[in-house]
């Protein structure tokens, strides 16, 4: 079945399949799914193995050629209809509890248990966006910016994929396709219901709130998060924090790395502890011009505020987890660990092409 496939990526794929989910488990979750109802020709594993070897060839969009493909080397034939008919709602939830059981077996082998142990879950999340073709429009509604700068840039159509997995137990917590005008900080305040006692939670700042970050310390769980560069920070005087004076402190004293007990937040005061770290000059002299170019895309003054200059000086995380739950030198690479999910997404792009798609039936997409 696989001698065409040029990729070793997806011989992985297929192979875990093979390794995780055998053929009465495959069955299993055809029928949970809904996409098996009866016995059919088209068995839930010849479908897989059909779905990953036209991922992989040029005619992946043709109904025609997965017909012939199913006749020539599978021996099961189906006409163009039924072949279409099979990609529905119900396919779709089929093909993501694979995804998801396969997926989860490669991520438990990356944690080492006895690495923060009294955190029940550590539920890492990230997400990506891009343009989809015109003919999804429908479903995918886009706002009419730019996801991601593909050949779809013209089109009113995007995609938004969150993915949350559990560190500790290699679960994915959360694999949800939206409509690009669904904002990570929407998807924040949506999902916050589904966290529990002892989770630790790690997203980077486009998901940032502070009523979440609240309703996380109400739950008994804990987050690791930067710091939004606008957001107000706040002594126990109820004083504005001065940035400023800290730097003069970090450059006088030298240090590299400092904790603080603040208050973040206009409004809602949520009680942290910050980890500032000093940053060498070279990145400070990277975000100043990044941040610049974004403020003169935006048509706003390319002059940066005092307040702004001073804040990328420091790496800011904040956490509302003990000392002895988190300490600072392991607040920084862990939050790297989001990277893992940066990469699996570049993976779906360069060697599935999810966002390189022509003119495609939503349920297949």
């Amino acid at each position: 079945y696989y001698g065409g496939i040029p990729n070793e990526n997806l011989l992985f794929y297929t192979e875990k399949i093979r390794e995780v989910l055998s053929r009465p488990h495959l069955h299993e979750l055809a029928k949970s799914s809904g996409f098996s109802k009866r016995n059919s020709k088209l068995r839930p594993e010849v479908f897989f193995d059909l779905l990953f070897y036209t991922v992989s060839q040029k005619e992946q969009e043709s109904s025609s050629y997965m017909v012939s493909l199913l006749k020539s080397d599978f021996g099961v034939t189906v006409n163009k209809q039924s072949m279409n008919e099979r990609f529905n709602e119900n396919c779709e939830t089929y093909v993501k509890a694979v995804l998801k059981e396969v997926w989860s077996e490669k991520l438990a082998n990356i944690y080492d248990t006895s690495f923060l142990s009294g955190f029940s879950r550590i539920l890492i999340k990230d997400s990506t966006k891009f343009m989809v073709p015109p003919s999804l429009e429908h479903r995918f509604r886009n706002s009419g910016g730019n996801c991601g700068g593909d050949r779809h840039s013209r089109s009113n159509a995007g995609v938004s994929i969150q993915y949350e997995y559990d560190l500790k137990s290699g679960k994915i917590n959360d694999l949800n396709v939206t409509t690009a005008v669904r904002t990570d900080q929407k998807d924040a305040g949506e999902t916050a219901s589904n966290v529990e006692k002892g989770d630790l939670i790690i997203r980077d700042l486009g998901y940032f709130s502070t009523p979440v970050l609240k309703s996380f310390i109400e739950s008994g769980a804990f987050f690791l998060s930067k710091l939004n560069s606008g957001t107000n920070v706040y002594d126990a005087e109820n004083d504005l924090v001065s940035f400023k004076n800290i730097y003069a402190t970090f450059k006088k004293k030298g240090f590299g790395t400092k904790e603080m007990s603040v208050f973040i937040g206009r409004k809602t005061k949520v009680p942290v502890r910050m980890i500032l770290q000093l940053v060498p000059d070279e990145v400070y002299d990277k975000r100043i011009r990044e941040k610049t170019r974004t403020n003169r895309d935006n048509g706003l003054s390319g002059n940066l505020a005092e307040e702004t200059k001073i804040r990328c000086r420091f790496n800011l995380f904040i956490t509302n987890a003990e000392k002895a739950q988190l300490a600072a030198e392991q607040a920084f690479p862990l939050y790297k660990l989001r990277w893992q999910i940066e990469l699996q997404f570049k993976i779906w792009k360069s060697v599935f092409k999810i966002n390189d798609y022509r003119k495609i039936k939503e349920h297949r997409y």
